[in-house]
C-alpha cells in the first residue's frame, strides 16, 4: 500500500513539472474605453521581473494579440497605442502555470493633447520600435565619442552579455550578426571581441530583429542584430585615435574620414591586447583502500591574446538617388596559452612523476570585399533598392602539444595535434 501511494506522489509530481515546463499561450484584446472600438497597431512591450524586455508583439486588425510565455517568471505588459494613455497590465507566474491564459479585454483611455507652442529640434529618440524591430540610435547618445561598440551594445533592450562576455539576444544566444544588413567576416566567430574594437562613433544605429525575414528560416535563428555603420559625412573630415590601458588589457584605435563633393573615404583599424595575471594551482587528492593512492600537482597558467582589425570604404554618390560603395575589411587573432604542471602519484609502494608543459595557440585570419549599389526614389522615399556582392574568406590554426619531461617511471609519449581549417563564401543580395 505504502509503494502505491509513493508512485502516485511521483506522478503527481512529474505531472506538475511537466506542465510548469510548457508554454503558456496569452491573448487578449486592445478596446477603446469609450467608443469599444477595437485598436490595431497597438505595441505591447513584454518585461521580465527585473524589467528586461523579452518580447515586443502587435495588435492586429481587430485589436486582438496573442504571445506565448514559459511561466518561469512575474511579466509587466506596457500596451502603447497612439493617442491613447500607456496601460500596464500584471501577469504573475501562477497564473502562467496553464496551457492558455484568456486576460480578456484591455480598455485604453483617449488622451488629448494641447499643445500651447511647438518647438522643433534635432533631438532623436535612443530607442524606438518598428514591427518586429528595437532600434538603438548610437548617433544619438552622447557617450559615442569615447565607447566601443560593445559598450552600446549593453544599452540596447533584448541585448545582454554572459559572464564571459559572450552576447545574448533575450537569454539566448541563437542569433545572427549582420553588417550593414549583409554578412561580414568580421563578425564569424565571437563577435564580442571585434565589437570591442569598433569605435561607437563609427556606427549609425543598432537594430535588434525579433521577428527574422523568411529566408533566414533554415538556419534555425532566433533573432538578428544588424549594426549599421555611419556611411555618410558631410563635407570635410574627421578623425582620431584612442589608446587605453589596464591590468589585464589594452587597445589602441584610430580612425579617418573624408569627403569631398560626391567622394567618400572612411577607414578605422583597432588592436586589442589581453594579458591577465598568471593563475597557480596546487592540490593534493589522496584514497584509502587496499592499495592507498595519492595525487600530487603543482603549475601554473599563462594566457595572452592579440586581436587585429581595420575596414576602409569608398563611396561615389552618383546623384542624390543612387549610391555606390566598394568596401574591405582585415582581421586577425593570435591566442597563446601556457599550462607548466608538475604531477606526482604515488600507489602502493610506486612513485610516478613526471613534468608536463602543455601549450596552445590559436592564430586566425579572415578578411571581406564588399560591393554595394542604392538606388532611392522620389515618389516613394520610404523604399530603397540595393544590390550587393559579397566575398568573405577566414582560416584558422590551432596547435597544440604536450611535452614531458622529468620522467620517473611514466612512460607516455610527448603529444602534438595541429588542426587547419578555412572557409571561403561569397553570397550576393537583393533587396528593395
Amino acid at each position: 500500500m505504502m509503494n502505491r501511494v509513493l508512485l502516485l506522489m511521483l506522478l503527481c509530481c512529474h505531472f506538475l513539472y511537466v506542465k510548469a515546463n510548457e508554454n503558456c499561450h496569452v491573448s487578449g484584446r486592445l478596446i477603446d474605453s469609450t467608443s469599444l472600438v477595437p485598436l490595431q497597431e497597438g505595441l505591447l512591450n513584454i518585461s521580465n521581473s527585473v524589467g528586461e524586455i523579452i518580447n515586443v508583439v502587435k495588435s492586429d486588425s481587430g485589436g486582438n494579440f496573442t504571445f506565448t510565455a514559459d511561466g518561469l517568471d512575474d511579466l509587466l505588459i506596457e500596451v502603447r497605442v497612439m493617442g491613447y494613455a500607456v496601460k500596464k497590465v500584471k501577469i504573475s507566474k501562477q497564473e502562467l502555470n496553464r496551457d492558455s491564459l484568456k486576460i480578456g479585454n484591455i480598455y485604453l483611455q483617449s488622451q488629448e493633447i494641447k499643445l500651447q507652442e511647438v518647438t522643433v529640434t534635432g533631438k532623436q529618440n535612443l530607442i524606438s520600435q518598428e514591427i518586429g524591430k528595437i532600434i538603438y540610435n548610437v548617433q544619438g547618445d552622447p557617450e559615442n565619442q569615447f565607447q566601443n561598440m560593445f559598450d552600446m551594445l549593453r544599452k540596447v533592450p533584448l541585448i545582454s552579455m554572459s559572464a564571459e562576455d559572450d552576447i545574448l539576444m533575450a537569454g539566448k544566444a541563437n542569433f545572427k550578426v549582420l553588417i550593414n544588413g549583409k554578412t561580414s567576416a568580421l563578425t564569424v566567430g565571437k563577435p564580442s571581441e571585434i565589437f570591442r574594437t569598433i569605435p561607437a562613433k563609427l556606427v549609425q544605429r543598432i537594430e535588434v530583429i525579433t521577428q527574422p525575414p523568411a529566408k533566414y528560416d533554415g538556419e534555425g535563428i532566433g533573432g538578428i542584430i544588424n549594426v549599421i555603420m555611419n556611411q555618410k559625412l558631410i563635407q570635410g573630415y574627421l578623425g582620431g585615435i584612442n589608446a587605453g590601458s589596464g591590468k589585464m588589457n589594452s587597445n589602441v584605435s584610430g580612425n579617418f574620414a573624408i569627403r569631398s563633393n560626391k567622394i567618400s573615404l572612411s577607414t578605422f583599424i583597432n588592436s586589442f591586447w589581453e594579458y591577465p595575471p598568471e593563475s597557480f594551482l596546487s592540490s593534493q587528492i589522496e584514497r584509502d583502500g587496499q592499495i592507498p593512492n595519492s595525487i600530487e600537482q603543482e603549475g601554473k597558467l599563462k594566457n595572452r591574446a592579440n586581436s587585429k582589425v581595420g575596414a576602409i570604404t569608398f563611396g561615389y554618390e552618383i546623384d542624390s538617388l543612387n549610391l555606390l560603395m566598394i568596401g574591405g575589411n582585415l582581421k586577425g587573432k593570435n591566442h597563446d596559452r601556457t599550462n607548466l604542471l608538475s604531477t606526482l602519484m604515488r600507489t602502493g609502494n610506486k612513485d610516478i612523476s613526471f613534468f608536463t608543459d602543455n601549450t596552445f595557440g590559436l592564430n586566425g585570419n579572415g578578411g571581406s570585399i564588399d560591393l554595394n549599389y542604392e538606388r532611392g526614389f522620389k515618389r516613394h522615399k520610404q523604399q530603397l533598392l540595393t544590390f550587393s556582392l559579397n566575398y568573405n574568406k577566414q582560416s584558422n590554426k590551432q596547435d597544440g602539444q604536450n611535452i614531458y619531461s622529468e620522467r620517473v617511471n611514466f612512460e607516455d609519449q610527448d603529444f602534438q595535434q595541429i588542426n587547419n581549417s578555412s572557409l571561403t563564401y561569397a553570397p550576393d543580395e537583393l533587396h528593395i
